[in-house]
């Protein structure tokens, strides 16, 4: 079972060991990954002056309508938003075996991976959408159970659709109240970020939750692999292991 703590501990580990191209990253994911009604507060990788000026200033967002706005947002993540998201992915993943380089946000789109990118994250977020038309509190649920799918999918491009949902499912199993308790935990930084019109977001909010949430899913991805192994044990392994 994992710790918040010991999560937080490796993250920072981690992101100490390769900062500049980390921040570089978390800028990035910043400008691109914002939503249109401004700077999220509990959640994400939005809030910072540049994803301000993104949505208030170079898109006159107040001059459209809550329609357009929505099909807008969907069409730039269809096209641009979910392969920098899966990027990021790749980036924090590979960052904790090696300084990886903060080209690797863009990754998607040199690496034969564009359509298999941004299919897998726009089937997932269709998928979140029609569960938020049903009731709010399930489509949160099923948010933090879809919450590992753009890292499954960096390490498995060619993954079907059914399955990279069930195993984000099956590692979020048991581990969604922590996980929101995990994003509690970073509300001090957010709050803070935002009384510093978003310059910490970028030089250490970001790039310190994005190191924190690979963590995570190294953990939950490790915990997921023994229970299947324990699951497909031969009888007579199972018999000498409980002897």
């Amino acid at each position: 079972m994992w710790k918040r703590a010991e999560l937080k501990r490796r993250g920072r580990e981690k992101l100490r060991k390769n900062y500049w191209p980390a921040v570089a990253v978390s800028l990035v994911l910043a400008v691109m990954l914002t939503d249109i009604r401004g700077p999220y507060l509990i959640r994400g990788n939005k809030y910072n002056w540049v994803s301000i000026l993104w949505t208030d200033l170079l898109i006159p967002w107040e001059m459209r309508t809550g329609i357009e706005r929505f099909l807008i947002r969907g069409i730039l993540y269809i096209l641009i938003f979910a392969v920098i998201e899966v990027g990021g992915a790749v980036f924090f993943i590979r960052n904790r075996e090696e300084q990886a380089k903060a080209g690797l946000v863009f990754s998607g789109f040199f690496e034969g991976r564009y359509k298999k990118y941004r299919k897998g994250m726009f089937m997932v977020q269709l998928e979140l959408f029609f569960w938020f038309l049903m009731l709010f509190i399930p489509g949160i649920i099923k948010t933090y159970a879809f919450r590992m799918t753009p890292y499954i999918l960096a390490e498995d491009p060619d993954i079907k659709f059914e399955e990279l949902l069930q195993i984000s499912e099956d590692m979020m199993r048991g581990q969604k109240w922590k996980a929101f308790l995990l994003d509690v935990s970073f509300l001090g930084w957010r709050v803070l970020t935002i009384l510093s019109l978003g310059l910490l977001g970028i030089f250490y909010t970001g790039p310190y939750i994005g190191a924190v949430n690979a963590e995570l899913y190294a953990v939950l991805k490790e915990e997921r692999m023994k229970q299947y192994d324990g699951d497909h044990m031969a009888p007579a392994d199972a018999a000498q292991k409980s002897s």
